[in-house]
């Protein structure tokens, strides 16, 4: 499936080809019309100047389709300004009279020499050509690299973004964040962003807090980070991985980052005191929990919004179903990420000051669409989002799907044919459910199985419903939180491949279609034969777990409760065989 950049290319480039292809034809034919006038010694009037008006089009319209091109990479902008400036110059030269006369006076083989008032004339032509080829070698090189991503609505090129300011490169570290491991008792993984190479860095933990630190010494665990360098982004970009393991269950770490051995022209680094708590220990029961689901989020004020309330129910981690910060997978449109993790670290702090970790799944807008199964397609959401140890891997090499292990509950997140698809996962999604001990069984994806906007048997539904729904059947399911619909559902318990579950006690209760801040819908939810609920609301959803109940609550932007459930477990009647 086409990439949503290729498809805005493509749209531009077909209405430029046409409007090119519209004044070239209107060019030939009218000086057609002109030669069989002069031939025929026509008395009609004539426009000759028409005729430059013409070609001048056509070949404005041309160098925008090369413009095109150079904006959206597929050719060098140094290519497309030497291109445009040669059809400048052939315009000019072979169109126009004056190139000839003036090439003719000056080798002395001119019928008649050149008045100085023509000299004049053409030479002014001639710096104005000049300036026009040298505007188009900054036209092209201004617009080259451009992106365009969405919610809200943001075009920039690599004139417009220095206007900006590029966080990376005006503090240090940027980014810190931490992604749930396999095990949140036990793991998980720092991310810290930074716009140049650390010589050692490394994390001191401790569980005591010691906010008058001032050195590493003073925290009894150094664990070191592995280093990854993003490429094809203007700015340098490394990230640097620290996974934190072997932690104990339910404990407040605190870390800072330390880098006593900084490259010959950095300073040392020594960063304020984070915290993080770890979750309940894994298990058939557990100490009750709470997190917060969501998805499809941009950068929008509405979003800052419904984080802010989101942080304020002081949720033991995130699940966000993807689509992000809408960047659709151009490499031009690192800031947007910038702009949304800067977001999430001023409003998703907990009411103690904990940071909060994130798990995720990818969406169509991570990748730039969905089925996007080429392993060497560019893409930030990879390398910004590891999720289990790397040990020494490459985190492009990672896979888009993983298991997570938090107290009672085992939630999985899945891949719903974005970067894999939904077949290849089948085998792996089976064997995780049914080797689970967890009571609660759940599944965090993009694109619903049962939508409340789309059609049902939209292409990208029809294929998870049919991969996926036997296998939550087949193992009971609980719940799956879904998005990309840009609305808000709660669907009846569901036999997840066939619909509705005749038995109300019995099925996979499918909540979400992700509005985490979202402006209006482009279409209204629909209450189907299988939803309970549908809203156009935003929310958020609000899962509290212990060993006995599962409930959700879903909180809209004025912190009112849209919805609410409960589940006491389909899978546990799974397990007990009644089936």
């Amino acid at each position: 499936m086409l990439r949503y950049g290729t498809i805005a290319f493509i749209a531009l480039f077909v209405v430029l080809l046409a409007l090119f292809a519209i004044f070239a034809a209107a060019t030939a034919v009218y000086q057609r019309t002109l030669n069989l006038r002069k031939r025929n010694h026509s008395n009609k009037k004539i426009y000759p100047k028409l005729l430059s008006v013409f070609v001048g089009l056509a070949s404005l319209f041309f160098s925008l389709i090369l413009l095109t091109l150079s904006s959206f990479d597929y050719i060098h902008w140094a290519l497309c300004a030497t291109l445009s400036s040669i059809i400048f110059c052939l315009v000019w030269a072979f169109h126009t009279g004056n190139a000839q006369e003036w090439y003719r006076a000056y080798r002395g083989r001119s019928y008649a020499p050149l008045s100085a008032a023509s000299k004049r004339t053409i030479l002014i032509q001639i710096a104005l050509l000049l300036a026009l080829c040298i505007f188009s070698f900054f036209i092209s090189w201004a617009t080259s690299h451009i992106c365009i991503s969405v919610f809200p609505v943001h075009v920039s090129t690599r004139i417009t973004r220095p206007a900006s300011k590029d966080v990376c490169l005006q503090r240090d570290p940027c980014h810190v964040y931490l992604t749930v491991g396999s095990d949140l008792a036990h793991e998980l993984i720092v991310h810290v962003h930074s716009s140049h190479k650390y010589g050692k860095l490394t994390v001191a933990m401790s569980r005591q807090s010691h906010p008058d630190a001032k050195t590493a010494s003073e925290y009894e665990i150094s664990v070191k980070s592995l280093e990854h360098e993003v490429k094809y982004l203007e700015t340098p970009r490394f990230i640097y991985y620290i996974s934190l393991v072997n932690l104990t269950a339910d404990t407040t770490y605190y870390f800072r980052l330390v880098d006593n051995e900084p490259m010959a022209d950095q300073k040392a680094v020594f960063t304020r005191e984070y915290s993080f708590l770890t979750g309940p220990a894994a298990g058939p029961t557990s100490n009750p929990f709470s997190f917060v689901a969501g998805g499809d989020m941009g950068v929008g004020f509405n979003t800052g919004v419904m984080t802010g309330i989101a942080a304020a129910q002081n949720p033991l981690f995130v699940a966000m179903g993807g689509d992000l910060a809408y960047d659709n997978s151009m490499p031009a449109c690192y800031r947007v990420w910038d702009e949304w993790f800067d977001m999430l670290a001023d409003k998703l702090v907990t009411p103690q000051g904990r940071l909060t970790p994130y798990l995720v799944a990818p969406g169509n807008h991570e990748a730039g669409n969905f089925w996007q199964t080429d392993k060497d397609l560019f893409s930030l959401y990879r390398p910004y989002f590891v999720r289990e140890s790397l040990n020494g891997r490459d985190p492009l090499s990672m896979p888009s799907y993983s298991s997570h292990k938090i107290g009672s509950l085992l939630l999985l997140s899945l891949d719903s044919d974005v970067y894999v698809s939904a077949e290849d996962q089948k085998n792996w999604l089976d064997a995780s459910l049914a080797a689970s001990e967890q009571r609660w069984l759940s599944a965090i994806y993009h694109a619903p199985m049962w939508p409340s906007v789309r059609a049902v048997d939209d292409p990208i539904s029809l294929n998870i419903r049919e991969a996926w729904g036997p296998i939550f059947e087949k193992n009971g399911l609980d719940i799956a939180f879904e998005n990309h619909d840009h609305a808000y559902k709660r669907s009846k318990p569901m036999m997840s491949s066939k619909g509705p579950s005749p038995d109300p006690s019995r099925g996979t209760l499918h909540v979400g279609d992700g509005k985490w801040g979202l402006g209006e819908s482009f279409r209204e939810p629909s209450l189907r034969d299988y939803n309970a609920f549908v809203s156009p609301s935003a929310y958020i959803l609000v899962v509290s777990v212990n060993d006995t109940l599962l409930s959700g609550r879903a909180i809209d932007l004025n912190s009112g409760t849209l919805d609410s459930f409960s589940i006491t477990g389909f899978s546990t009647q799974i397990r007990s065989g009644n089936n």
